[in-house]
C-alpha cells in the first residue's frame, strides 16, 4: 500500500513539473512574440517617419531571430529601395513574392524597382504550356496549396465515413472526388516547394560587376553587369560562379557579388508535417 502511494506521489510530481515546465515554455514563446511586434511595429513607425536606415536596421534584427513573413520581406524590400539599395530591395521583394504570389502591391514594387535597374534583359519566351504550368504553380504558396489539399483529403474522410453507416452511392461519389482533388493540391504542393527549395535564382548587389566568359582574371570580358540583375546560378569554381540571365546568356562573376534567396516555405514536405513560421503583422 505505502509502494502504492509513492508511486502516485511519485506520478503526481512529474506531472507538476510537466506543467511547470510547459507554463515556462510557453511563457518565454510569448514574452519573445510579443518583442519581436514591438520591434515590428517600431520598425513600421521608423518608415513612416522617414527614417529608412534605422528601419532597415529593426527589420534586419527581426529576420536574424528567425521571423519570416511576406509583411516583413516586403517592408524591408521596400526600406531598401528608399536608402538606395536596388539590388536588396528587389531580393527582399522577391522573397515576399515567393509567399504571397498573388499579392498586387508586391507584385507593383517590385516590377517598379526591376524598372530601375541598368540592365535592360528581355527573357526569352516560354512554350505556353511551360507558362501554363509556371501559373498555376504560382498561383498559391506552397503552404496554401497543402492546407488546401489537406482540407479536401479531410472531407474525403468524412464523407467516406459518413458512406459506411448511409451507404449512399452519391456520398462514395463525392469522397472519391475530393480524395482525387486532394491528391492534385497536394502534388502541386509538393512540386512548388521543391521549386521553391532548388530554385537558385541570384539577385546581384554590387553597384556594378565584370564578367568573364571562364572563371579566371584572363578569360575574356563579356560586359557588365549591374545591381538589381536577376540571374540563375548554374555553377562555382573557386571564388567565381557561373550564371545566367534571363536571355540565356551564360556569363563568370566572382562570388560575393550576389545573394542567392532560399525562401521560407511553410509546407516542407508531403512525408513530413506542416512547419508554421510566426507571422509578425
Amino acid at each position: 500500500m505505502s509502494w502504492l502511494k509513492h508511486h502516485i506521489y511519485c506520478l503526481k510530481l512529474k506531472t507538476t513539473k510537466s506543467i511547470i515546465k510547459s507554463l515556462f515554455i510557453f511563457i518565454a514563446l510569448f514574452s519573445t512574440a510579443f518583442a519581436q511586434q514591438n520591434t515590428f511595429e517600431s520598425a513600421n513607425k521608423a518608415y513612416e517617419n522617414e527614417n529608412y536606415t534605422t528601419a532597415v536596421e529593426q527589420y534586419e534584427q527581426l529576420l536574424k531571430e528567425g521571423y519570416h513573413s511576406e509583411n516583413l520581406y516586403y517592408n524591408l524590400g521596400n526600406a531598401y529601395f528608399k536608402t538606395g539599395e536596388l539590388g536588396k530591395s528587389i531580393l527582399y521583394l522577391e522573397k515576399a513574392q515567393k509567399l504571397a504570389p498573388r499579392n498586387k502591391d508586391i507584385h507593383h514594387n517590385l516590377r517598379f524597382a526591376y524598372a530601375r535597374t541598368a540592365d535592360n534583359i528581355e527573357p526569352l519566351p516560354h512554350l505556353f504550356f511551360v507558362n501554363w504550368w509556371f501559373s498555376l504553380l504560382n498561383f498559391f504558396s506552397a503552404s496554401k496549396w497543402a492546407v488546401f489539399g489537406i482540407s479536401l483529403l479531410w472531407f474525403s474522410l468524412i464523407l467516406w465515413g459518413l458512406f459506411t453507416f448511409f451507404k449512399v452511392k452519391k456520398i462514395k461519389l463525392g469522397s472519391q472526388l475530393f480524395l482525387s482533388l486532394s491528391l492534385v493540391l497536394l502534388f502541386l504542393a509538393y512540386q512548388k516547394n521543391n521549386y521553391d527549395k532548388e530554385s537558385n535564382s541570384a539577385i546581384i548587389l554590387q553597384k556594378a560587376v565584370n564578367t568573364k566568359s571562364s572563371p579566371n582574371h584572363n578569360a575574356q570580358e563579356l560586359g557588365t553587369i549591374h545591381e538589381g540583375l536577376k540571374v540563375s546560378v548554374q555553377d562555382s569554381v573557386d571564388n567565381w560562379y557561373k550564371n545566367k540571365t534571363q536571355d540565356k546568356t551564360r556569363r563568370g562573376v566572382k562570388k560575393g557579388s550576389i545573394s542567392t534567396y532560399i525562401v521560407f516555405v511553410l509546407f516542407e514536405s508531403l512525408g513530413g508535417c506542416l512547419k508554421f513560421s510566426v507571422f509578425i503583422a
